[in-house]
Parts: structure tokens; C-alpha cells; sequence
């Protein structure tokens, strides 16, 4: 009954341009109404939020709600005005949604408990997401809407802000300086390889490798002998046998850069795993010679 009551004022209320009496007058209706009790056996089930079992996860939602439907109501103000000020509001908006993550950044108790809010305003208002879906962009969602375009567009905007370490004060020095907004979106980091280079460096690893030969009088008579020594593409069919029917050969030079460009990917991601586990071995294995030393030590004495 609580959480009706909550979101027919919400409802009722969305139109007014007034965001602190909107919110103060769903802080009176929510705070008026006790939360209600279904006992069944041994469980009880309270309708007023996910988390409302502890009184510190439900203080962290509502203030939660109440950042978040006031940056939505900032949001609607901005869009009822004027379109360089309209830019500078809507920046300025994104960066106190940047802070309110920012906010809720580190490995403290208080972090935990915004990160767990956020998660069940969402459920609160019906958004659904993965659960591998970043933080800013459920906070974007909560604020400009469910359009698909609009929160990746701002969401990939923020991260690249976050992944440049830039600070809230300075997000809406960063877009400007940049260009705008769609620029930072689109703009690819200065050392990023294009797929030319990719299949570049592709080329030079797999030349070291070799997992068979395939041979056949087709293929003979497709050879040109200009292209000897250059790579091919052939398009097969495992069979159940580990074998491969080759059924075509392709030579153009996009799908050639596509394919070592798509190998360099993946033999990317395989170096990186494989650096990983030797650093997590040498770490092990360095533990063990000090455990070992310290034994050693403990005879001698």
C-alpha cells in the first residue's frame, strides 16, 4: 500500500516545476504511512523497498530518490528551455550525475550501501538491467529516461571522462574543450590501432606459426602465383574428426584485415590472461620461498 501511495504522488506530481516540494511532499506520504506486514509461517514481507530490512539501506535509498528525481527534474527543466546555455546546463547536469557516482566510489560501508540504493531505485522504478551494466549508466537512465541512443550516448561521454580521470569540477571545462559532448563520445583515444595496423602486427605473429597444410588440385587451380607468400582467407566446416572441409577461399583485402584484425583481438586477450596467471604464479611462488625461508630461519634459531 506504501509504495501505491508513493508512486500515484510521484505521478501526480511530475508535472510541477517545483522539484523540492515534489519531493518533500513524497518524503510526507512515505514517512506518514508505516511499511505493511504480510506474516506467512515464519516470513515477513515489507512492500516498501528491496532493502527496507535495515534502516541504514533504507535512509541510502531515499536519499538516492531524492538525488535522482531532483537531477530528473533539472532534467525536464532543461529541456523545456532554451538549447552555447542550453549545452552548458545539460553538461553541468551530467557532471553532478558524474559526482553522484563518484560518490559512491571505494570499498567503504557507506559506498556499498549507495551502490545497493541505486540498484533498488532502479527496481523501484521498473528499469531493467543487467547485472554487469556500469553504474553510470543506470544513474543516467534513472535521470534522462530509457532512451536507448540518449543514455549510451551520455554514458559513453562520462566514462570517457572517468577513464581520463577527470574530476567533477571539471567535466563541463572537459566537454567544451573537447569539442562537446559528441566528440568526446566519438573520439578514439590518440594511441588506439586501427584495424590496418591491427591486422599489421596479425600478420608478422602468425607467420611464426603454422597448425597444418591443405592441399588439393582446386586450390592449385585457384593459385596466383603473384600471391605466393601472402595471406588467404579459407571458409571451412569442422568436422567431428577435428579435420576441416574447406569450401572456399577468399583473397579480398578487407575480409584478410578483418580476419587478422579479429585474431589480433583474441590473441591479445590470450597474451593479457596469460601474463596475468605467470605475474599470480610469481606472487604464489615468492610466498612460498618466504614462507620457506622463514622455516629455514626458525630451525636455525
Amino acid at each position: 500500500m506504501k509504495g501505491y501511495i508513493m508512486t500515484n504522488v510521484i505521478a501526480q506530481s511530475t508535472t510541477s516545476t517545483n522539484a523540492n516540494a515534489t519531493i518533500a511532499m513524497v518524503s510526507e506520504f512515505v514517512n506518514a504511512m508505516p511499511a505493511v506486514s504480510i506474516n506467512e509461517g515464519n516470513s515477513t514481507a515489507t512492500t516498501h523497498t528491496v532493502s527496507a530490512t535495515a534502516k541504514a539501506a533504507d535512509l541510502a535509498f531515499t536519499s538516492t530518490q531524492k538525488t535522482l528525481e531532483l537531477l530528473t527534474h533539472k532534467r525536464e527543466a532543461w529541456e523545456q528551455g532554451a538549447y552555447r546555455t542550453a549545452n552548458q546546463y545539460l553538461y553541468q547536469l551530467l557532471a553532478e550525475c558524474y559526482a553522484f557516482y563518484k560518490s559512491m566510489e571505494g570499498a567503504t560501508d557507506a559506498a556499498k550501501a549507495k551502490r545497493q540504493a541505486l540498484k533498488d531505485y532502479c527496481v523501484f522504478r521498473n528499469l531493467k538491467f543487467n547485472d554487469s551494466t556500469h553504474s553510470i549508466n543506470r544513474i543516467v537512465a534513472c535521470v534522462f529516461g530509457v532512451d536507448r541512443r540518449r543514455v549510451s550516448a551520455y554514458a559513453t561521454a562520462l566514462r570517457k571522462a572517468l577513464n581520463n580521470k577527470v574530476e567533477p569540477k571539471n567535466l563541463v571545462d572537459f566537454f567544451f574543450n573537447a569539442g562537446g559532448l559528441e566528440e568526446v563520445r566519438t573520439n578514439k583515444s590518440p594511441t588506439a590501432l586501427t584495424v590496418n595496423d591491427k591486422a599489421a602486427i596479425a600478420s608478422k605473429r602468425i607467420s611464426a606459426k603454422k597448425l597444418g597444410t591443405v592441399q588439393s588440385e582446386e586450390l592449385k587451380q585457384q593459385l596466383d602465383a603473384a600471391k605466393i607468400g601472402a595471406n588467404t582467407v579459407l571458409l571451412g566446416t569442422w568436422n567431428a574428426d577435428g579435420s576441416i572441409d574447406v569450401r572456399a577461399v577468399v583473397d579480398g583485402t578487407g575480409v584478410l584485415n578483418a580476419a587478422l584484425a579479429s585474431y589480433y583481438s583474441a590473441d591479445k586477450a590470450a597474451r593479457e590472461k596469460a601474463e596475468i596467471e605467470q605475474q599470480q604464479s610469481t606472487i604464489q611462488q615468492q610466498k612460498l620461498d618466504a614462507a620457506q625461508a622463514a622455516a629455514d630461519q626458525a630451525l636455525v634459531a
